[in-house]
């Protein structure tokens, strides 16, 4: 009766049939299911197939532009997120605004920065099929690679990247929440946060961190540092031995961590400089 009445809904065909005298079971109006109504309203095209099995850092770069309110004290609005899918390994960039040239510039320093770090270069891009990353991606600097579109604006099809922008932002609301922080601070928040998922072990990953995976695929000689306070370390002491020294200085220099901006002026930052407390932007600078 469903099919002869042009698959209408249960409860109209349930109606329509009581009136000249058919009754159907509770249990069975219930249980009712029709696969062909079920794909015919389908909004996406799912496909079940595995991705292909990812060989070396930069194979495969997903891409998504986070918008985080409100607007931060450093006056960034939104977040250019990548996250490498062989090592599981993220970068960010501030940006203040998704306008075309401020993403495509973010996008060509990130690219720079890449190479510079792992010697490699990006063979695909992933995004959605959002105009703000499309129209980048089209642009003739990235000719020389491959960009893999999904629906625009449907998560599911970039579920990783998704996910981790996800989780990114809520671990750090999770963070200015518990601290008593104004919210205007985010993207020092975000920044300590991708930090730590940078050195956390990941089950999908042989429980390896993508900091390790990264120090081993570049045959980088160093330790994973201690998850210890993500945004602000006391400097080293200057009668530290030069070996260590020499140990920080590569390591720094090889895997970079952080894309972090310098604290804004109107942060009272004069008791932290006293105390010996510095940002990781700092830190970076002196390495190099």
């Amino acid at each position: 009766m469903h099919r002869r009445l042009i698959h209408a809904h249960v409860s109209r065909v349930v109606e329509a049939c009581r009136r000249i005298g058919i009754t159907f079971p509770r249990s069975e109006i219930e249980a009712f299911h029709c696969e062909a109504c079920h794909l015919a309203k389908s909004t996406e095209i799912i496909s079940r197939d595995k991705p292909l099995p990812l060989t070396q850092i930069g194979e495969e770069i997903y891409v998504d532009v986070i918008e985080v309110k409100p607007l931060s004290r450093t006056k960034k609005r939104c977040v250019l997120h990548f996250l490498d899918r062989y090592s599981g390994y993220h970068w960010i960039v501030f940006l203040s605004s998704h306008d075309y040239g401020v993403v495509l510039d973010a996008v060509k320093h990130f690219e720079a920065k890449f190479t510079n770090l792992t010697g490699l270069t990006i063979k695909t891009w992933r995004t959605d099929n959002a105009p703000e990353l499309k129209k980048v991606f089209r642009d003739p600097y990235f000719a020389h690679t491959w960009l893999d579109l999904t629906t625009a604006y449907t998560p599911s099809m970039n579920g990783s990247v998704e996910r981790a922008g996800r989780t990114i932002v809520e671990a750090a609301r999770t963070q200015l929440i518990e601290s008593g922080l104004g919210e205007d601070l985010w993207d020092y928040s975000v920044d300590s946060t991708i930090q730590i998922l940078n050195l956390l072990p990941s089950m999908s990953k042989g429980k390896l961190s993508p900091y390790e995976i990264m120090a081993r695929e570049l045959n980088l000689d160093v330790d994973q540092p201690d998850i210890a306070i993500p945004y602000a370390v006391a400097k080293s002491d200057e009668t530290s031995s030069s070996d260590e020294a020499d140990t920080t200085d590569k390591a720094d220099k090889q895997i970079e961590i952080t894309l972090m901006s310098l604290p804004p002026e109107d942060m009272d930052s004069s008791e932290s400089q006293n105390s010996g407390i510095t940002t990781h932007e700092d830190m970076y600078t002196d390495a190099q």
